[in-house]
């Protein structure tokens, strides 16, 4: 009796261990994070007028250009924030309702400005063609910045006065003389060394 006792006990304490050594079960849950969706305009968002309006959007009426000022997503879906030409209406608008005006070519890369080697600076490149704004025809101007708007860039530029500015597209702009279209070039600075003194 004593004996079955003893190997009664010996086999409580067996399982007693198998319980402690057991690995506790995981309450964590091996769940990755949701993976948000890239928006299908991102490469557009804060540019020019790259689309179409599929239906009227808000006062927006259908087949109109606009740009895509900002996105956001609403659960699983990105609202673009679309404005017209000029800036004039405001809209949110669905993915589905925006497709690719006719002269965008997607995923193509921005085409480098007419005026690249000339913006900014204090010199004044451009010719007008035609009148902008209150700036004549034939009339020397400096470009300060340009953006692309989807068909062509358009510059800020200002006459020599420096108090008359306008927004002038790069077809109405053309090279003044003595200025190259890639820009003035950097000139070469020479360093002669100065000869070593003799003793």
């Amino acid at each position: 009796m004593r004996k079955l006792n003893l190997i009664f006990v010996i086999l409580i304490v067996s399982l007693t261990a198998c319980n402690l050594n057991k690995a506790p079960e995981s309450t964590a849950t091996d769940e990755a994070p949701p993976v948000l969706p890239i928006p299908a305009f991102q490469q557009y968002i804060g540019m020019g007028y790259f689309f179409v309006t599929t239906e009227q959007i808000g006062e927006i009426p259908a087949n109109s250009l606009v740009r895509i000022g900002s996105a956001q997503l609403n659960n699983e879906e990105w609202i673009y924030n679309i404005a017209s030409e000029g800036d004039t209406l405001f809209a949110d608008a669905r993915e589905s309702q925006l497709t690719y005006a006719p002269y965008v070519t997607p995923g193509a890369p921005t085409p480098t400005a007419g005026f690249h080697g000339y913006m900014g600076m204090n010199n004044y490149p451009a010719l007008t063609k035609e009148q902008i704004g209150d700036i004549p025809a034939n009339t020397r101007v400096r470009v300060s910045v340009g953006h692309f708007d989807g068909r062509e860039w358009i510059y800020q530029v200002v006459m020599e006065n420096e108090t008359t500015f306008a927004e002038a597209r790069q077809s109405q702009l053309e090279f003044a003389a003595r200025f190259p279209p890639e820009g003035i070039p950097t000139p070469t600075i020479h360093v002669i060394p100065s000869p070593t003194p003799t003793q």
